[in-house]
């Protein structure tokens, strides 16, 4: 799995967006303090139809991302899990095999 972090939206951005083979989005403090590049980035990945896992840092207020279409949404106190990591592996093998068919 490749994760994406960029201070800004590049053609080099959305070309790894293009590529991959979901979107995670980290929101924390600083993703949510740039939205209109983080933005971008939820709607880019949205358009490609990936499937989109949202780790979401608890008290943060994501309300301008919420209304996309997110598989997953995992929130975390002090910092995620690696249990989490291991469910979107899982997920995202099975999104594999049924998008397959």
């Amino acid at each position: 799995m490749t994760i994406i972090f960029s201070e800004k939206v590049t053609p080099s951005t959305l070309a790894r967006i293009k590529k991959s083979e979901a979107f995670v989005a980290f929101i924390t403090k600083a993703f949510v303090a740039r939205p209109e590049k983080r933005y971008a980035e939820c709607k880019m990945a949205e358009k490609l139809n990936k499937p989109m896992y949202a780790i979401v840092e608890k008290g943060i207020d994501w309300s301008s991302f919420q209304k996309f279409g997110w598989r997953k949404i995992y929130y975390y106190e002090i910092k995620p899990s690696e249990s989490i990591v291991k469910d979107i592996e899982k997920d995202l093998k099975w999104f594999k095999q049924i998008r397959s068919m």
